[in-house]
């Protein structure tokens, strides 16, 4: 298991088209996990990962991680800091018409 794909799923509610967007800092500020039961790693597991909030250049990814006959095994979650570069940030000021948001 790892967080190391944590971070970029906060930066995904603000991506206007299919393209990525190059964000120029993506870092992490801080991560947890909690075990909930014993499990085998060696097995397959489900992980449902989402951010819960992404906004003011902050994000939260949680991720819950379930066995295959549907128990929750364990939670992850990871706080980041995010950054677009200034020429993205100045073309992309839609606020209100839920477009980008040049605050990060």
């Amino acid at each position: 298991m790892s967080d190391a794909t944590l971070a970029g799923i906060c930066c995904m509610p603000h991506q206007t088209s299919p393209e990525p967007y190059s964000f120029e800092m993506v870092f992490s500020l801080d991560h947890s996990i909690h075990f909930h039961r014993p499990f085998r790693a060696d097995e397959w597991l489900l992980f449902h990962v989402r951010t819960t909030v992404s906004s003011g250049a902050r994000g939260l990814a949680r991720n819950e991680v379930f066995t295959l006959d549907g128990s929750l095994v364990a939670t992850v979650t990871q706080e980041a800091l995010i950054r677009v570069p200034r020429e993205i940030a100045a073309e992309k000021t839609d606020y209100a018409g839920g477009g980008f948001d040049a605050r990060l």
